[in-house]
């Protein structure tokens, strides 16, 4: 049975309390529609970035958006980002506050979506993740204990540099308890402002096997981004600007998204040629534009994929 040497200690139940804090604070926060949508895209950007850095791709917070708001076919160079997005819709669409246990499948997914020709395959990591999703369904830990258990488990469990998996994996477990909150939270950014005290408390784990340090790290900084967040929903901040045109939709675009508020709803290209009598190519570009804001996601491939409100 794995088990893993740490301590809550006075301070860290303090630094949760103020995340549950900001949590609620965020959460009841009245916001426009429009301005969720934007908050919401940004931190994507940010969050692609700073996990990117991590990782060792130095490319420019503007760079990296610009890339993601475009959906033209990947190059090599580009191939990372796209990944990137589509692991953070899945979790979006399918883990977010799941009443499900995260469990191997899940992360297998999550893990071939990051790496689509990984040099070493899942199946040399299906052990210890399943060890891992077994302990953490057992474990009636605070989600952001359990995210940043998972997190420095995957980060030093192998060889190969798995930070993408590790990082990725930590959202997604934060999505599943409700503490991505509403989508906006990006503590990839703080990770990455103090990556060297990031790497450190990882190699002294490594040699050490104690995490309470590295807990206290990751709430602490789970903390100051969800302050930072709600300073900047009270003062509707954004830190990428992009052209007012950028986030503008049509009148189409608007009745497609009212369409799929219909729970269970879903919508292809061809229902939309249909039902605004348009084009196969207006109709592309209506959905891709809706896609590429993160408003709609789709499913599937070729004449088979439909789409779904996130």
């Amino acid at each position: 049975m794995l088990s893993f040497d740490y301590t809550v200690d006075l301070q860290l139940s303090e630094t949760l309390a103020e995340i549950d804090q900001f949590r609620s604070r965020i959460l009841c926060l009245p916001v426009s529609t429009k301005t969720e949508l934007r908050l919401r895209w940004e931190t994507l950007a940010i969050r692609t970035w700073a996990t990117l850095a991590l990782a060792g791709h130095e490319l420019p917070k503007h760079h990296v958006a610009t890339i993601l708001s475009h959906t033209a076919r990947p190059t090599q160079s580009t191939a990372v980002i796209y990944a990137i997005r589509i692991a953070y819709e899945y979790i979006h669409t399918i883990w977010r506050a799941s009443p499900k246990p995260f469990n191997t499948g899940g992360a297998q997914t999550l893990f071939t979506l990051l790496y689509p020709h990984p040099e070493k395959p899942f199946s040399a990591l299906q052990e210890p993740i399943s060890r891992l999703t077994t302990y953490l369904s057992a474990e009636n830990a605070h989600p952001v204990i359990q995210a940043s258990i998972a997190h420095l488990y995957i980060l030093t469990m192998s060889r190969a540099d798995l930070g993408l998996f590790a990082r990725m994996t930590h959202y997604l477990i934060l999505a599943k308890y409700g503490y991505d909150v509403r989508g906006l939270s990006a503590p990839d950014r703080q990770w990455q402002e103090d990556a060297n005290t990031y790497t450190r408390l990882a190699d002294n784990y490594r040699a050490n096997g104690h995490m309470t340090t590295w807990l206290a790290f990751m709430a602490e900084h789970m903390r100051q981004n969800l302050e930072l967040i709600a300073r900047d929903m009270e003062s509707s901040r954004f830190r990428i600007e992009f052209p007012p045109s950028f986030w503008a939709l049509s009148d189409r675009q608007k009745d497609i998204v009212r369409l799929l508020e219909k729970p269970d709803m879903t919508i292809t290209n061809r229902y939309v040629q249909k039902h605004f009598k348009v084009s196969q190519i207006t109709a592309s570009r209506d959905l891709t534009k809706l896609t590429t804001l993160g408003i709609l996601y789709p499913h599937g491939k070729g004449r088979s994929v439909y789409y779904t409100k996130i």
